[in-house]
């Protein structure tokens, strides 16, 4: 098992696009990734926690968001390249959006500038292996 440590929003980007191919894979007949299924009961307490919160109580739901972190296992090698590979496309996507000039630009530059580094960090526990 290989521990990772991921910024809260960060898991939020990865699953949203874990969640969005998922839905390209099933109308093809596909299976969701093992990734997916595999951090499926986090995601799914971490959105309903996200979702009460939000209505409730922005600070808490900020605090949650940006200063907290999620503990997840990637069970081989295999995931943990699923998840830099998924961060990539998130990179990818973020980038598409501050070129369209979708939402905040400033935002997104910060969020892509943070995923790029995640990158990193997950590269270098990739190499220690």
């Amino acid at each position: 098992m290989i521990e990772i440590r991921i910024v809260v929003w960060q898991f939020v980007r990865i699953m949203v696009q874990l969640e969005t191919e998922a839905s390209r894979r099933r109308s093809k007949g596909d299976r969701r990734s093992v990734l997916y299924r595999n951090w499926q009961d986090a995601w799914d307490e971490l959105d309903a926690k996200l979702t009460e919160l939000g209505k409730r109580d922005h600070r808490a739901y900020s605090n949650l968001m940006m200063d907290q972190e999620v503990v997840l296992e990637c069970a081989s090698r295999e995931d943990l390249t699923e998840v830099i590979e998924t961060v990539d496309r998130v990179i990818k996507r973020l980038g598409d959006m501050i070129s369209r000039k979708q939402g905040k630009t400033k935002d997104l530059r910060f969020e892509q500038r943070e995923m790029k580094t995640l990158r990193q960090e997950l590269e270098a526990l990739a190499a220690e292996g």
